[in-house]
């Protein structure tokens, strides 16, 4: 038997004790993590908050709200073992759910799965609402007693919802140290896929497992780190602004690489209208030339070319390092205005980027609806630079350039791909 309980501390905090299988609740577990309020009445203090024994196997209980959204959770004694034990967090339920249910947009859980033996391995996720989202790295740790520490950023209609996670002890970071507690000392973070709002301040539950020592999780409403702290994974750049003197325009940073690139309301004119996207580039030292080819595989570049008539037609090609690669026979439609958007999948030392493009409203494709992107509805592709391999350098920042000839209402990254190559 297993029992939860919890009580008011200090700070707009809760602490959610763990007692031993087979004891019984502790009502002193309201003095030892503090009775006071911030107003400082000692009347405030009400009963610990106890949601009784529940059966092993069955642990799923409620846990005391804030009366505000939880922005910030620590766990202490954190451990999943290796025969496919789990600890779960829920916010936003009405009534509580199984481990396994999916959940409903807005609603969110936090999961510590230990893995089975040999397989699968262990797992660490957030599911915002039924999608879930794997944090990055190796999540062994949760195989042992292990303390972690996460703050919650609720997202809105117009931004992702995102959770930042620290291990306690690794890369510098302090669970009882805010201070240590920066982007530089994370774990791993994770956004949710889509915008919209997470309910953070009702319908708390925690899950655990039979046969696993119940964690001491304890609940804040400050986070640590400033949503504009974490580096977003994606961003818009509009308008889009050059000069004759100043054509190039760094594209700002985001959290991993740049894998996909949209182009809004693109065009470029008749004669010598330019546009190019540059990876791998370092800053231009005179900005009011154009760009040189790539001259190495860590440089790509996509242009955009609106011709000289009648000599030469508009234009739409990829560089890779010596290489050029044309995309489209007839590329008329760059001297109107049009939207694009490519993937540029990374390479190696053995294998070549992947670039896949689409233009908006042909074959389908739709660039602001990535159902819709898919190898069959995209307008070129590449997949092969004449047996050159390698993969351009994504740590340098995005650059646009365009000439007085070109212009470009939007350009937005993304850290994710449309497609899964």
């Amino acid at each position: 038997m297993t029992a939860v309980g919890c009580a008011e501390g200090p700070g707009g905090t809760l602490d959610v004790g763990a007692l031993p299988d087979g004891s019984a609740p502790d009502t002193s577990l309201a003095q030892d993590l503090g009775t006071q309020r911030d107003e400082g009445s000692g009347d405030d203090q009400g009963p610990p908050c106890v949601s009784g024994q529940v059966p092993a196997g069955a642990q799923t209980s409620p846990l005391c709200g804030l009366g505000v959204p939880v922005r910030h959770v620590r766990i202490e004694g954190l451990v999943a073992t290796r025969t496919h034990a789990s600890m779960q967090l829920f916010f936003g339920l009405p009534e509580p759910v199984g481990p396994r249910d999916a959940l409903l947009p807005g609603q969110l859980k936090l999961q510590f799965y230990g893995g089975g033996a040999p397989q699968p391995p262990p797992d660490v996720a957030a599911y915002f609402g039924p999608d879930s989202v794997g944090f990055p790295g190796e999540d062994d740790f949760v195989n042992t007693a292990s303390t972690v520490c996460m703050d919650l950023h609720a997202g809105s209609e117009s931004t992702r919802a995102l959770v930042v996670l620290w291990r306690d002890g690794e890369q510098g970071a302090d669970c009882d140290d805010v201070a240590t507690l920066t982007y530089a000392t994370r774990f791993a973070h994770v956004w949710a896929e889509a915008v919209g709002a997470l309910d953070l301040s009702q319908g708390l539950y925690f899950y655990q497992s039979g046969g696993t020592q119940t964690p001491v999780i304890t609940l804040g409403d400050t986070p640590a780190l400033a949503y504009d702290a974490v580096p977003p994974p994606e961003c818009t750049l509009s308008p889009v602004s050059t000069s004759a003197s100043e054509r190039y325009v760094a594209q700002c940073a985001l959290d991993a690489p740049v894998r996909h690139v949209r182009l809004t309301d693109v065009q470029v004119a008749d004669p010598h209208g330019a546009v190019s996207v540059l990876l791998g580039y370092p800053a231009p030292e005179d900005t009011s030339v154009g760009p040189a080819a790539p001259t190495s595989t860590q440089q790509l570049r996509v242009q955009l070319y609106g011709g000289f008539q009648p000599h030469v037609g508009p234009q739409l090609a990829v560089h890779y390092e010596a290489t050029s690669t044309t995309l489209a026979d007839d590329a008329a439609f760059l001297n109107a205005t049009s939207t694009l958007c490519f993937d540029i999948q990374d390479g190696s030392a053995t294998t070549p980027p992947t670039l896949v493009l689409w233009r908006d409203g042909e074959g389908g494709a739709d660039c602001e609806d990535w159902s819709t992107l898919t190898l069959e509805t995209a307008f070129a592709s590449v997949t092969d630079y004449g047996g050159v391999v390698g993969a351009p350098d994504k740590s340098l920042p995005l650059y646009l350039y365009q000439n007085t000839g070109g212009s470009t209402g939007a350009v937005t990254l993304f850290t994710r791909s449309a497609l899964a190559l």
